[in-house]
């Protein structure tokens, strides 16, 4: 929100609050998701997964349809590997024993 709010003069595809709109409305759903992921709530890891998924769908969706500059469109390759690698990162430790252990709720031993 902030990088929209104090970004410089530049021409723009979409209205000159649109960075600054989705950047307070994904860091409000990425707070809330650290949120319940820190407390350790059951459903926190869907909640990860679904705002991701709806993260990256939207990402993709800009990208392709809004930004047109030649050196978006250069490092197309590097930003579709890095979200992949990302993506696949998180679900590697979401599956992990120990974080599902976490978000089961505490064990009687």
């Amino acid at each position: 929100m902030i990088g929209g709010l104090a970004a410089p003069a530049l021409p723009l595809s979409v209205p000159p609050m649109y960075p600054a709109a989705t950047g307070a409305a994904w860091g409000a759903a990425w707070c809330a998701a650290a949120a319940v992921a820190f407390l350790g709530w059951r459903r926190a890891p869907h909640l990860v997964i679904g705002v991701g998924a709806a993260f990256l769908t939207w990402y993709w969706f800009d990208r392709l349809v809004f930004v047109r500059s030649a050196y978006a469109l250069r490092t197309l390759p590097f930003s579709l590997g890095l979200t992949a690698l990302g993506a696949i990162a998180v679900i590697i430790i979401l599956r992990q024993r120990d974080v599902r252990r976490f978000f089961e709720g505490p064990v009687d031993e």
